[in-house]
């Protein structure tokens, strides 16, 4: 079953990063003055295949961890930190999708600094996020 799951799962991972990636520079526009504002249908887009991306990832790895749940609660010491950073990705999802409105109605120099820090404490979660459960994966694996 996991010579199926695993590339479904790495090719959501792509999918998923080449979002993120566009996502990324697009709201980079809208911070350096670039665009005054994002378009509102294009961020909902975005966030929406983001989730739909880590979704399908959290599912697949399920069906990855099945058959290795024994080795890698007991024996892996990356699994854990690996879900941390799974789960801090799923609460920061929740944190954009209530701020993402932001750059779609206010241009970013109007925004308040309370804004400003939490748009950028969800940004800086989500890469560290993203880097560490991808650096983690890599160690899950028995030797």
């Amino acid at each position: 079953m996991s010579d199926v799951i695993l590339p479904i799962h790495l090719i959501l991972l792509a999918l998923t990063a080449i979002c993120i990636v566009f996502a990324d520079v697009y709201a980079l526009t809208w911070v350096l003055g670039k665009k005054q504002f994002l378009n509102e249908k294009l961020v909902i887009r975005l966030h929406y295949y983001v989730n739909i991306g880590l979704t399908g990832m959290i599912a697949t790895g399920i069906l990855l961890f099945w058959p290795m749940r024994e080795y890698l609660t007991s024996q892996s010491a990356s699994f854990f930190p690996k879900m941390i950073f799974v789960l801090a990705l799923v609460i920061n999802s929740f944190v954009i999708e209530k701020h993402m409105c932001v750059a779609t109605t206010k241009k970013f120099i109007n925004v308040s600094t309370k804004e400003k820090s939490i748009l950028f404490i969800s940004g800086i979660t989500s890469f560290i996020s993203w880097v560490g459960a991808f650096f983690y994966a890599f160690f899950q694996l028995p030797e």
